[in-house]
C-alpha cells in the first residue's frame, strides 16, 4: 500500500493507546459601564473526543453480507482503520442591563450556542477496502483497510442563535414589560457511507493484480457544487414579540396580565422532487392529491393570551392562592423537518455495485471520486422519484392550561392540548 499507492495503514498489531479526554473552557466578565449600565459576557465550550475500534463487519449501503469479523484470529486490520468522536458545545452570552431614571430599563440579550459531533480518523482519506480469502484457505481470512467506512463526511450539527430586549416601564401599582424576541436555528445530519468508495475482494491475488473487485460501493453528493451535504437538515428562524402588565392591586393581591404572539419561518425550502410532484398519490382520506417536499408547515401567527394572579390571604405569606389560565405555544420540533430533506432523494444517492460485467469498469483506484468523475452509467447525478415519507404539515403544539392552588393544599389543573 506504501510502495503502490503512498497510503500508510498504521500498524497491524500493538495499536496506539485509545484515549478518551475532554477539554472545559470557562470564561466570564463583569463590567460596570457607568451606575445605569452593567455588561456581562460569558464563554463555555467542552470539547471531547473519544477513540474507537472499527466496525467489526458493517459495509457501506449494506455492499457485502457475510463477512467476518475485521478482528480476531481469522482477521486483520490496521490502526490508521480506527476512529473517533470529537463533540463539541460552545455557549457564548452577551447581556446589557441598563436603567434610564427610576422608571425606565432595559435587558439586551445576546446567545450562541453551537453544538457538533464530528466522526474523525487517523488515516488520510483513502477508499476502505475488505479482502476474504486473504490467506487462501476461504473466505474466513480477512485483511481490511483504509479510510473507516462510516466517518467521512460524517457530522451533526445543532446551531441556535438568538436575541432577546425586554423593555421595562415602572407606573405605580403597574410594571409594564414590552419585548421581542428572535431565535435562528440550524439542524444538521451528514451521513455518507462508503463516501471514500469502498471495494472487496476474494482473494488477496485479485487485489494486487488489481482485478475487478467483488462488490464498489460510495455514496456520493446530488447537489451541484457540494462535495458533502446534510442530506437531514433545516433552517429555521422565529420571532415572539410580547407584552405584559405586573398590576400590584394592594400589598397582598397582584395580577398578572399578558399576550404573546409568535411566527416561524424558512430562510431555505428543501430542493424540490419534481418527479414527484408530478404524480398523483392517495392522501389519509383515499382521495387522490399531489404532494411537494418543498411544502414547510404553515407560518401563521400564534396569539398566545394568559393571564394569572396571586393573593396573600393574611399577609403573611403563609397562606398564598395562586392561579392563572392561558394559552402556551411549546418549543417546537423542528429536528421532525429534517426527514423531509433526507427522504426526498435530491441530495445524496448510495450506489452498490455487484454485476461481474458491470465491475470490470469498477477496478481499484486510490481516488474516492475516480469512478464518479469519469461518469459512469451505474453512478447517476440526476435524482431519482423515490417517494417520500415523513410529510410535515401540522407542527405547533399548541395547550391551553388553567391552574388554581394553595401550596399547603393539593391543587387543582385542567389542561387541553390542540394541534396547529
Amino acid at each position: 500500500m506504501r510502495s503502490r499507492y503512498g497510503y500508510e495503514t498504521g500498524a497491524y498489531d500493538n495499536f496506539p493507546s485509545f484515549s478518551a479526554k475532554n477539554t472545559k473552557i470557562l470564561g466570564r466578565i463583569d463590567w460596570n459601564l457607568s451606575k445605569n449600565h452593567k455588561v456581562t459576557a460569558k464563554f463555555s465550550q467542552l470539547t471531547s473526543n473519544n477513540d474507537n475500534q472499527l466496525n467489526a463487519t458493517s459495509t457501506p449501503n449494506g455492499a457485502l453480507t457475510g463477512l467476518q469479523s475485521r478482528f480476531g484470529q481469522n482477521g486483520m486490520s490496521y490502526a490508521n482503520s480506527n476512529y473517533g468522536f470529537e463533540d463539541i458545545v460552545r455557549n457564548v452570552t452577551f447581556e446589557l442591563n441598563s436603567r434610564f431614571g427610576s422608571k425606565i430599563s432595559n435587558q439586551l440579550l445576546a446567545t450562541m450556542t453551537n453544538i457538533s459531533s464530528i466522526r474523525t480518523s487517523p488515516s488520510a482519506i483513502f477508499p476502505f477496502i475488505d479482502i476474504r480469502n486473504a490467506m487462501g484457505i476461504g473466505t474466513t481470512t480477512n485483511i481490511s483497510a483504509g479510510y473507516e467506512p462510516f466517518s467521512l463526511n460524517n457530522e451533526v450539527i445543532n446551531d441556535v442563535y438568538s436575541f432577546t430586549d425586554n423593555f421595562t416601564y415602572y407606573a405605580g401599582k403597574h410594571t409594564l414589560t414590552a419585548g421581542i424576541n428572535y431565535e435562528y436555528q440550524e439542524i444538521g445530519n451528514m451521513f455518507m457511507p462508503g463516501s471514500q468508495s469502498y471495494y472487496a475482494y476474494n482473494s488477496l491475488q485479485d487485489f494486487v493484480e488489481n482485478k475487478a473487485p467483488i462488490v464498489y460501493s460510495t455514496t456520493y453528493s446530488l447537489v451541484p457544487g457540494q462535495s458533502a451535504v446534510y442530506a437531514s437538515q433545516v433552517k429555521v428562524g422565529q420571532v415572539g414579540l410580547y407584552l405584559q402588565d405586573e398590576w400590584v392591586v394592594n400589598p397582598q393581591f397582584k395580577i398578572t396580565a399578558g399576550v404573546r404572539f409568535d411566527k416561524f419561518g424558512f430562510p431555505e425550502t428543501p430542493i424540490e422532487n419534481k418527479a414527484i410532484s408530478a404524480v398523483n398519490l392517495y392522501d389519509a382520506n383515499g382521495k387522490l392529491t399531489k404532494y411537494n417536499n418543498t411544502v414547510l408547515p404553515s407560518t401563521k401567527i400564534y396569539f398566545s393570551p394568559r393571564l394569572g394572579f396571586r393573593y396573600d390571604v393574611d399577609g403573611d405569606k403563609k397562606t398564598v392562592v395562586r392561579g392563572g389560565t392561558g394559552i402556551f405555544t411549546g418549543r417546537i420540533p423542528f429536528v421532525w423537518l429534517t426527514n423531509i430533506t433526507q427522504n426526498s432523494a435530491m441530495y445524496q444517492f448510495g450506489a452498490t455495485v455487484t454485476d461481474a460485467t458491470a465491475l470490470e469498469r469498477f477496478k481499484f483506484n486510490p481516488d474516492p471520486n475516480f469512478h464518479l468523475n469519469r461518469g459512469d452509467a451505474l453512478l447517476p447525478t440526476t435524482p431519482g422519484g423515490a417517494v417520500p415519507t415523513n410529510l410535515v404539515y401540522c407542527l405547533t403544539p399548541v395547550s391551553a392550561s388553567h391552574n388554581c392552588g394553595v401550596p399547603t393544599l393539593p391543587s387543582i389543573r385542567i389542561w387541553a392540548k390542540a394541534g396547529c
